[in-house]
């Protein structure tokens, strides 16, 4: 095992390696991509030029901290990280819901609301995070698969990136 390093820095390493660098696929509806930041959602940002630095501090901004990623196990935060990235926070923090609901360890079920409020994150530290973890990725396959022919292209990429994300979370510390 590596040394232990912070988890936004150990979600990143993630994220990044499965995004990639630049990217204009016209199948993509996010359009112009680099390091998975798209056009279409930051329409002033120079997608070609961006650095891996710079995405990092809008993943940081806009994905990780609103998603409460930092309250979180580091092997639940880089999930709700992932799918954020791929769907949509609020996608991501209905499976996460779903998945406390789910398992049924919080002292009370939660609302299913998008929302990853103080609530959540107190359900969600009652619970066992391996188990939340493949409980939500169970959710996030369901998702995807759903979206298999409007989008076939990235349903397979999306499938095979869950299993990635499990191995990685289970042979990296964070």
């Amino acid at each position: 095992m590596r040394d232990k390093i912070d988890k936004f820095s150990w979600a990143m390493e993630f994220v990044l390696g499965q995004e990639g660098g630049y990217s204009n696929d016209p199948r993509d509806p996010g359009g112009e991509t680099n390091f998975g930041i798209a056009k279409k959602f930051h329409p002033n940002v120079d997608i070609k030029a961006l650095t891996a630095g710079q995405a990092k501090m809008i993943y940081f901004g806009q994905y990780w901290r609103p998603a409460r990623c930092p309250d979180m196990p580091a092997p639940v935060a880089l999930a709700v990280m992932d799918m954020a990235v791929n769907c949509g926070s609020a996608k991501a923090a209905v499976r996460l819901q779903r998945a406390i609901n789910q398992i049924g360890s919080a002292p009370a079920p939660i609302d299913v609301d998008g929302d990853i409020g103080d609530e959540t994150i107190g359900a969600l530290l009652h619970c066992d995070p391996w188990i939340v973890l493949s409980v939500f990725n169970g959710f996030r396959l369901r998702y995807y698969y759903a979206l298999r022919n409007k989008m076939a292209w990235a349903f397979g990429g999306w499938v095979g990136r869950v299993a990635e994300l499990m191995v990685y979370a289970a042979t990296r510390e964070a």
